[in-house]
């Protein structure tokens, strides 16, 4: 696929915002190292002669910069070599392409190397950042009409529901409207208690189990490197039945929710097509939005990252012989920990924590023997309508480990399942998925 770029500018606010330093809590900071987070829109073409207008795209997206602020600064650095936000008014970067060929289907769609051609470049050097914009889009058109916004925002500024604030806040201004509710940008409302206080061990911040090579496994790895590949299956409500037949035969007195059984499910079909040992510990991390989990609740229209980790850990052999219903259990008692008083000893810890980059968020987290998943059912990004209809999110980057539960965007109530594997155990984890709906 060939790529033109026909046009790169900084778009700024529309009006003069206020010119101050945005303090980021220890949960924003804990993001640094993940950088930016890239991200693709796709939008059916619908016809219209003025499809994904870039005059109405460009002005309405220096509109929400004034509500939204924080996202046209730049990073910076207090007194204490703390990052922060400069809220600089300098803008964001907005490009418009054309591709040649036509857009890719959306649910078979899996990150490659030339959909990354489609997200505009990311400046991944943390020394050059102070000087790089933290959002970034591109418009891409392809040759059958349809059209991908390619973003790269940087993780400091926000978590996705922060962004599906910002998103839906945009295409209101695209469509004529106003922006419906202001965002909430002061995050002191994060920081730890005084005096810090944390009272739990928070086993999410330990290191990752690494793996235990096998003999055959040594073999493999002295023959040459590992490589990596996204994978993409489909759940249908099928499946989601046949899972919670699964487990509410056997214990029906606590209602798990989809995610639980779901994850519980992938956890171990990822687990059994890497085949380690049974001794093997794997540890898998669970992301909670808490927002809604604090006392008194954040408001939902915080703009930062309100993401918390919640983990729990189990040796391979125990996973994959106790019934499905206990390793939905495990997620069930790790997510139900987060409550208010867990939470804040979280932040207290963070608190306390001399040197954050020890303990940040990266690939490292998921990677074998560990496993990460992330839902975006509950964000309905799909929502997001710039005037030319409704379009569907899809990750652009997928860490060895870590998959995304997505909307369908042909079949109503079905789901996606993207992740990425070593490329090894791509085709066990297939057949081992396959073969899990036919006992």
């Amino acid at each position: 696929m060939k790529i033109v770029i026909k046009e790169s500018t900084l778009v700024c606010p529309s009006e003069q915002t206020p010119r101050r330093r945005l303090w980021l809590s220890a949960v924003d900071l804990l993001f640094t190292n993940r950088g930016y987070i890239p991200t693709l829109f796709f939008y059916k073409f619908n016809g219209s002669p003025n499809f994904f207008d870039p005059r109405v795209l460009k002005e309405s997206l220096s509109r929400v910069l004034v509500p939204f602020y924080p996202v046209a600064g730049r990073l910076a650095r207090d007194g204490n070599n703390r990052i922060e936000i400069d809220c600089n008014g300098q803008g964001v970067s907005y490009a418009e392409a054309v591709a040649d060929s036509a857009m890719p289907d959306i649910d078979n769609f899996t990150a490659t190397q030339e959909l990354v051609k489609v997200i505009p470049p990311i400046n991944r050097s943390l020394d050059d950042l102070y000087s790089s914009p933290l959002f970034a889009v591109q418009v891409t058109r392809f040759s059958c009409g349809g059209v991908s916004l390619g973003i790269a925002s940087h993780h400091n500024l926000g978590d996705g529901t922060g962004f599906l604030h910002f998103f839906t806040s945009w295409s209101e201004l695209a469509r004529g409207l106003s922006v419906s509710i202001s965002p909430f940008l002061d995050r002191t409302i994060l920081r730890a208690r005084i005096p810090p206080t944390p009272e739990f061990h928070h086993h999410e911040f330990d290191k990752p189990p690494v793996t235990v090579p096998s003999l055959t496994q040594n073999l493999k790895q002295s023959s040459g490197s590992k490589t990596n590949s996204s994978i993409i299956v489909d759940i249908t409500s099928d499946h989601m039945k046949t899972l919670t037949t699964m487990v509410g035969n056997e214990r029906s007195k606590i209602k798990y929710t989809r995610y639980e059984i779901l994850t519980a499910f992938l956890w171990r079909v990822a687990t059994e097509a890497r085949n380690l040992p049974e001794t093997q510990p794997t540890k898998i991390r669970i992301p909670v939005d808490g927002r809604s989990r604090l006392n008194p609740p954040l408001p939902p229209t915080y703009f930062g990252n309100v993401i918390f980790i919640c983990a729990t850990t189990a040796l391979c052999g125990e996973l994959l012989k106790e019934p499905l219903v206990h390793t939905v259990d495990r997620i069930h008692e790790a997510i139900m920990r987060m409550d208010d008083k867990y939470l804040r000893s979280a932040l207290d810890f963070l608190d306390q924590t001399d040197d954050l980059t020890s303990i940040m968020h990266g690939p490292q987290n998921s990677a074998c023997p560990n496993f990460n998943v992330v839902s975006w059912t509950s964000l309905p990004f799909h929502g997001v309508d710039f005037g030319w209809g409704q379009g569907y999110i899809r990750p652009a980057c997928i860490y060895e480990g870590k998959g995304y539960i997505l909307a369908s965007s042909t079949n109503k109530g079905s789901l996606l399942f993207a992740m990425c594997l070593e490329t090894e155990h791509i085709q066990a984890f297939r057949e081992i998925f396959r073969a899990s709906f036919q006992r």
